[in-house]
């Protein structure tokens, strides 16, 4: 059966991906994972609602889509007298890792986005959470971007839901 319960309440660990431009109008779609360590306490799945040019953007969007929910996490946590540690962002995507810390574009390709998108900065400076790369067949958040089969479909799955004991990204 489905495990909901917090091992780890100390930390908070959120599985961001993007899936570039799967819609029929050409729109990415991000998936989204929040755990305390054991299960997931929150997924979603959902289309993007601006267009992207490349998929370093689309994974940035996710991240900054996401943010939200794991600021309230922690700060839920924190109103209730838990000591927590800054939430960790699991992201495969390096350069979306190394323009979300560094708050500016990588390159001529993406000088476009928005600034709205470099919030994610500010949080990592004021230390409420960090970035972390994790290997996509690792990326738990796959399970809500794209079809998945077979083993890999069964191995993630059981380890978003807690159904069996594994390691991915040291949550369970």
């Amino acid at each position: 059966g489905m495990v909901l319960e917090g091992s780890n309440i100390a930390t908070i660990y959120a599985y961001v991906d993007a899936s570039f431009g799967v819609h029929y109008d050409m729109k990415s779609h991000t998936g989204s994972l929040i755990s305390l360590g054991k299960g997931a306490i929150h997924a979603k799945s959902n289309k993007q609602r601006l267009m992207t040019k490349s998929s370093t953007e689309s994974e940035l969007v996710g991240l900054s889509d996401t943010l939200p929910m794991v600021i309230w996490v922690r700060n839920f946590l924190l109103e209730q007298g838990y000591n927590v540690n800054p939430a960790i962002i699991y992201q495969d995507n390096m350069s979306t890792i190394a323009m979300a810390k560094k708050g500016k574009s990588t390159n001529e390709r993406t000088r476009h986005i928005n600034i709205r998108y470099f919030f994610v900065k500010d949080k990592i400076e004021s230390e409420e959470v960090t970035i972390e790369y994790l290997q996509t067949d690792e990326m738990i958040a796959d399970l809500l971007t794209k079809p998945l089969q077979g083993e890999k479909f069964r191995r993630l799955r059981n380890l978003a839901w807690s159904i069996l004991r594994g390691c991915v990204g040291n949550i369970l």
